[in-house]
């Protein structure tokens, strides 16, 4: 820029945070934020939900974010990844979606049991040719493929009606979180908003993408990531809410999902007369929330449609179930979705339990 040491220059980025910027460019103007383009209507405004959070334990970090390695390990086993599939399967409602894995081993079994399940889901990494990365952006814009199962390769520079964003990457890094949830922000005719199903718990660790900004440019000699690696300090993270699962506002009173109250939750829990680590692994199972008796009744539904029972065997295996009636507008208002294994067990234990009750009953009576 010697040539012209008297004419401004402007750049533009979407991740001002980006290192070693402040080395060309003297100050920071945010134009708007993310929040001001979603009030605005010039993104889409969206829904977290958090089913899960990671057991990430032993992970080490590497460079600022987590070691991929340990972290494909965490994240690549059967209960996650089903969980991962259970989560779209009830809210997902046939969203185009794309899903973030850590490593190809690890998406490319996500997309697997994707199929399994009976969802037209595919694979991409950096070495999908451009041929055939083309054919399968035509098949997710046409609907006959729902779900792109990707590594690293469609973080930025696509133009896709996504309307669910799946996490099943944990990341310490503000940049590649932003980009992620950034692919899913498009306004699109007939889009209400974004579903984000978070089973990375980066939302609960970096806050919302809306949360998250940037006050000056990266100089390029502060320590490797000091920037993106933070949230901001000034804004409270988000929590769950405990009877849906959605992400919400620290400040927030009440769930705008599903209404419940949100209680003030310290970091260490009360259980059964022994302090328990707020967010460890818990060798019990508490008192079931209004969440599992929506999923509940909704099962029942599927179940008692697939097998043409009368409606009222609903009610009558719910109140087994839970000993009430499923009298709550919530759990009546539930949408049929397929049983977990968990329900097929209860339902084939209460079905061997009859059997045996008719057994002793005819010995009973000779």
């Amino acid at each position: 820029m010697r040539d012209w040491p008297n004419i401004p220059f402007v750049g533009l980025s979407a991740t001002p945070w980006t290192r070693g910027l402040g080395k060309y460019y003297d100050g920071l103007i945010v134009a708007a934020t993310a929040a001001d383009l979603i009030r605005d209507g010039f993104l889409a405004c969206f829904k977290t939900f958090a089913p899960s959070e990671p057991d990430r334990a032993g992970v080490k970090t590497i460079a600022g974010d987590f070691h991929e390695g340990e972290l494909a390990d965490a994240m690549d086993r059967s209960v996650v990844t089903g969980d991962v599939i259970e989560t779209w399967t009830k809210r997902g409602e046939g969203r185009s979606t794309l899903a973030f894995c850590v490593n190809r081993r690890h998406a490319q079994h996500v997309a697997e049991r994707f199929a399994e399940a009976g969802v037209a889901a595919e694979y991409m990494d950096g070495a999908t040719s451009r041929e055939d990365r083309e054919a399968i952006f035509n098949r997710f814009r046409s609907g006959s493929t729902r779900i792109i199962c990707n590594v690293g390769v469609l973080v930025v520079g696509i133009d896709l009606h996504v309307r669910c964003i799946i996490l099943a990457r944990p990341t310490k890094s503000r940049i590649l979180f932003v980009q992620t949830i950034g692919r899913g922000l498009r306004t699109a005719e007939g889009k209400d908003h974004l579903l984000i199903l978070d089973h990375a718990g980066n939302h609960l660790r970096l806050g919302m993408v809306t949360d998250i900004g940037q006050d000056r440019l990266d100089n390029g000699r502060d320590r490797q990531g000091a920037h993106d690696r933070v949230g901001d300090r000034n804004k409270p993270l988000p929590k769950r809410c405990e009877e849906c699962s959605a992400v919400v506002s620290r400040l927030a009173r009440a769930c705008p999902c599903c209404g419940a109250s949100i209680r003030a939750k310290t970091d260490v829990e009360s259980a059964d007369g022994e302090l328990v680590e707020f967010g460890s692994r818990r060798t019990g199972s508490g008192p079931p929330s209004i969440a599992d008796k929506i999923s509940f009744h909704g099962e029942l539904l599927w179940i008692a449609r697939e097998r043409g029972h009368k409606p009222g065997s609903v009610g009558f295996k719910f109140k087994e179930r839970f000993g009430a009636w499923p009298n709550d507008p919530r759990v009546r208002s539930a949408i049929p979705h397929p049983p977990s294994l968990k329900t097929k067990s209860w339902i084939i234990s209460r079905q061997i339990a009859f059997a045996k009750a008719k057994a002793r009953e005819r010995v009973a009576h000779g």
